[in-house]
């Protein structure tokens, strides 16, 4: 087999893998794909505050633009469609930086804490929070709507639906944070 065939395959097979990973994803869990007018599955969640997926290279400019301050990357590093060089072009467009890596399979009180830590102190500038698909950020900001802006939990968990159904762990997460808090569950959270 010739150096070429082999990359061939390579790349054959890689593709095969990604594309079973995400019809079982869509499966297992289900989630939305959305262009957005910003970044993939963008949402406004407040004045303030928005989520999305990954932002490609060209996006950091266009999320300045828009307004934006800051950029809050949630996905570990070199997960599928990150950029190496992130703070670098969040910088270069003019935005303040911060990453705080959550391990989709293992979401931690941790990163909530020090996620909150970073909004606490952005008081109104505008914030884009992202990870690869806009999971982890809607989560995220929903558990700092309703712990630390004190909003009504099923209106906050309709932009987390918007994009997503929690999986176990994550519903589980989401609860959890909540009840150790004090905070009413949405009516979706409260039978799992």
């Amino acid at each position: 087999m010739t150096t070429r065939s082999r990359l061939r395959s390579s790349v054959l097979f890689s593709l095969a893998a990604i594309a079973m990973f995400l019809l079982y994803a869509r499966i297992a869990m289900p989630f939305s794909l959305s262009p957005g007018p910003i970044a993939l599955n963008y949402v406004e969640n407040t004045p303030a505050i928005a989520t999305s997926g990954m932002p490609s290279r060209a996006q950091f400019t266009r999320i300045a633009v828009e307004g934006y301050g800051i950029v809050v990357n949630l996905a570990p590093a070199g997960v599928l469609g990150s950029h190496d060089d992130e703070r670098e072009l969040a910088e270069g467009a003019g935005l303040l930086y911060f990453h705080v890596p959550v391990d989709f399979s293992a979401p931690r009180g941790a990163d909530y804490e020090r996620f909150a830590a970073i909004l606490g102190q952005a008081g109104k500038q505008r914030t884009l929070v992202h990870c690869q698909i806009n999971m982890r950020a809607s989560s995220f900001v929903f558990l700092y709507r309703v712990v630390e802006l004190g909003e009504d939990p099923d209106k906050a968990y309709a932009d987390v639906t918007r994009i997503w159904t929690p999986s176990i762990a994550w519903a589980r997460f989401l609860r959890e944070t909540l009840q150790a808090r004090g905070k009413r569950l949405p009516l979706e959270l409260e039978n799992g």
